[in-house]
């Protein structure tokens, strides 16, 4: 977690801010890397309370999953947000991250 988080940090430099994670390990949620929340699956960005408070979602997910990486997306299709996928980016052990952005 700590490279996707490390990589989404570099956001900061184009006025962005990055407001969650939403990972598929349950094992990470509750957890604040470098003071950004773990809140739960990516399936809790359906809350109408996460669609009020971002505007942007970057997933990166290993690419040998490519089943999650099509329901998520699939997800994604319906939520008033822009999704970007960024499967080159780093992830330091299998299992989803999911980034969430407020403008």
């Amino acid at each position: 977690m700590s490279c996707v988080c490390g990589s989404i940090k570099n956001i900061v430099a184009l006025n962005r801010r990055v407001a969650a994670f939403f990972d598929d390990n349950p094992r990470t949620w509750h957890k604040r890397p470098h003071d950004i929340p773990v809140v739960g699956m990516p399936e809790c960005l359906l809350n109408a309370e996460w669609q009020l408070k971002i505007d942007e979602v970057i997933v990166a997910l290993p690419e040998e999953d490519p089943e999650r990486l099509q329901e998520i997306r699939e997800m994604l299709k319906s939520l008033p947000v822009k999704a970007t996928f960024a499967s080159g980016w780093p992830v330091l052990r299998p299992g989803a991250h999911h980034s969430f952005l407020q403008g």
